[in-house]
């Protein structure tokens, strides 16, 4: 029974595709990360201009009815 067993050697096509697939997918999060980078960076910038907006508006309806 033991004869009929295969050699326990290491496989180089499974080996080449486990390596391309992590690859892949290494890849693929990469470009993820940069896509929430720019839009966190982007979100930011809305979000300081509305509130600059929003305080200069404050600031002039202040101005109007208590001057």
């Amino acid at each position: 029974m033991i004869e009929h067993l295969p050699p326990l050697t290491p496989d180089a096509t499974r080996n080449a595709r486990t390596l391309a697939r992590c690859h892949d997918t290494l890849d693929r999060r990469r470009a993820t990360a940069r896509a929430a980078a720019r839009y966190a960076v982007e979100r930011n910038a809305l979000l300081g201009f509305g509130a600059i907006y929003l305080s200069s508006l404050a600031f002039n309806v202040m101005r109007v009815f208590f001057s």
